[in-house]
């Protein structure tokens, strides 16, 4: 075992007899190692680094290159007790793969392989750690995709987005995780592993792998999974409307989902997030909808045809193609990562004590505006600098 930090909370033999299992460099307690796994992306985590605050790291990070690997953790984990964070890229923004003191880190990493690809079926096999920017990039000269594009995709995982539940921003076309998920391989708490073979659908039983899909490492980790693929799309084409509401923005893309238009991107701006994420393209007030397709999708003008015609039906303005909306967001539509990472990460590029966070809802169409209007309600009401951080709250509707 590398290193020459202190291995708190677990028994540091036990470590070392965990090590000598793995093999060398699979298990480090270097105190680089353990701080740089001692938090993901939450803000309160962030928050807690710039104040000062202490940091509790793990006992040891364990780097494991299988399946097989990830079973000896495990086993040994429940033997001697040890609590045991499963870890992909760290990309939550939640909390969820911080460790306390004396547990282990299973950083999963190290499993980052594509290993087969079914060109007939167009499915992919894929170890849990790949992260999704290199997958997709594997997957280009075949012309495919997995179409899931969550705003995280190249700091996080295959083995995080299923952990997640995770939802792209084309899951209006391409489902979000659970959709694209075919089969999986997993490993229990017991070190027993469990795979389940790739198919669209069964009716034998309950659906183990829909079991994993949003349990956040608690009932296993997965280490392997087949994902189903799509023709990857050679160009978008882009429907934007501008709306004097969020209400009559909300009831166009509800008409625009139910006329089954094949759009793979359906998304909503309130006035406050449409002047933050298009004022510079030249917007100039109010709401948006913006509805995105594959360029090369069969009756494409009529498709088009029919959400302008439900857009302009709930009181929606075209906004000039010229101005280029939706390629412009499509361009820069994960920028929003490395600002956050600039304003909560050391560059405190806001005052010390400024805090970004984003958070997700969702509610059935009846109960949209309710919600919507009580998120915000409750936002203004914890605001200790009402005028300040008014300016800075944001909404989006993001369709699947």
């Amino acid at each position: 075992m590398s290193g020459e930090g202190s291995a708190a909370g677990a028994a540091p033999a036990s470590l070392a007899s965990l090590a000598e299992r793995l093999g060398p460099d699979a298990a480090t307690i270097e105190p680089a190692a353990l701080a740089e796994r001692a938090r993901d992306w939450w803000a309160l985590s962030f928050l807690a680094e710039a104040r000062g605050d202490r940091i509790v790291g793990p006992a040891a990070v364990v780097l494991p290159a299988s399946t097989e690997e990830v079973a000896v953790v495990l086993r040994w984990a429940t033997k001697t007790g040890t609590p045991v964070v499963p870890r992909g890229g760290g990309s939550g923004v939640s909390g969820g793969a911080r460790p306390e003191q004396g547990w282990v880190v299973l950083d999963l990493t190290r499993m980052d392989r594509m290993l087969e690809v079914d060109d007939e079926s167009r499915a992919v096999h894929v170890e849990a750690g790949i992260r999704g920017d290199r997958l997709e990039s594997a997957l280009q000269p075949r012309r495919l995709t997995v179409g899931n594009y969550p705003q995280s995709i190249a700091i996080s995982t295959v083995g995080g987005w299923i952990a997640a539940s995770s939802a792209g921003q084309a899951s209006a076309g391409f489902g979000a995780i659970a959709d694209r998920l075919l089969g999986l391989t997993a490993v229990f708490g017991s070190g027993e592993v469990v795979s389940m073979k790739p198919m669209p659908r069964s009716a034998a039983g309950p659906d183990l792998r829909r079991l994993l899909v949003g349990s956040e490492g608690t009932l296993g980790v997965v280490t392997e999974a087949w994902l189903a693929c799509s023709p990857l799309p050679t160009s978008w084409e882009w429907e934007v409307f501008g709306f004097a509401s969020f209400e009559s923005c909300m009831a166009a893309l509800r008409g625009v989902r139910r006329v089954e238009s094949g759009a793979a991107v359906i998304r909503g701006y309130d006035e406050v997030d449409a002047a933050l994420s298009f004022g510079p393209a030249g917007h100039a007030g109010g709401c948006l909808a913006m509805v995105g397709f594959d360029a090369g999708l069969p009756g494409l003008a009529d498709r088009r045809r029919a959400v302008a015609e439900e857009a302009t039906g709930a009181g929606g303005e075209g906004i000039d193609p010229s101005k280029e909306y939706g390629a412009n967001w499509w361009n820069h539509r994960n920028d929003a990562v490395d600002l956050y990472r600039r304003i909560m990460g050391p560059d405190r590029i806001f005052w010390s004590g400024a805090v970004v966070d984003t958070m997700e809802v969702a509610g059935l169409w009846s109960g949209l505006p309710r919600l919507y209007a009580g998120v915000r309600a409750a936002l203004a009401e914890g605001d200790p600098e009402p005028g300040r951080a008014a300016a800075t709250r944001r909404s989006e509707v993001r369709l699947r």
